[in-house]
């Protein structure tokens, strides 16, 4: 805080402020001459109060933008899932994989990804659960399931890998279930703020 005002100055300004401000001060009610007068004084007090960091900035004025916002805030506590950082040692983890998997032989690599399809059609997860079952005539294959997760994970492709490296990427994750899942809860994260983003009118 600033030396220009003491904690007492700051508390003292601030509480004369929202009195005067209510019309419940020796200044009169709200729009009376002196209330006016005394408000321009305090308003120009609490803009300079403001400016040099002495108290908070002025609340937003209620609109519908600010309640959408306070909405999607209490939706989405942690913020938009894309602006989330990876633990670092996750993210370690999905570099080294991402390698170690992007230098196998193509040949390797199509193992790998019928070995993931065939543990998602027999082993459900959170991950897979809503493509698991059987529903509406349709009988999920391992295969469909990863093409579902795949789908899912694009948005957090597109957002954490260079747009050179998206294709492979997208190619990769199918080679590991762990990778592939991951990056399918987080596209659906980021999707779902997305659309309730959108919903509110938010831009």
């Amino acid at each position: 805080m600033s030396e220009d005002l003491s904690n007492f100055d700051v508390e003292f300004l601030t509480s004369t402020y929202e009195i005067v401000k209510s019309g419940e001060s020796v200044y009169g009610p709200v729009g009376s001459p002196k209330q006016a007068e005394k408000m321009a004084e305090l308003e120009a007090k609490m803009g300079l109060a403001r400016h040099l960091g002495e108290v908070p900035p002025a609340p937003e004025p209620w609109t519908v933008e600010r309640a959408a916002k306070e909405r999607l805030a209490q939706q989405f506590p942690g913020g938009d899932p894309a602006s989330s950082p990876i633990p670092q040692h996750l993210a370690g983890w999905i570099s080294n994989r991402f390698d170690a998997i992007g230098k196998l032989p193509v040949g390797d690599q199509a193992k790998l990804a019928r070995e993931v399809a065939e543990d998602c059609a027999n082993n459900t997860s959170d991950a897979t659960m809503n493509y698991a079952y059987h529903r509406q005539g349709y009988t999920p294959t391992g295969p469909g399931i990863v093409d579902q997760l795949v789908k899912d994970a694009e948005p957090a492709i597109n957002h954490l890998v260079e747009p050179a490296k998206r294709a492979e990427g997208m190619k990769l994750i199918r080679c590991d279930r762990r990778l592939l899942e991951l990056y399918a809860m987080r596209g659906r994260a980021i999707t779902l703020y997305a659309n309730r983003k959108a919903a509110f009118g938010l831009k």
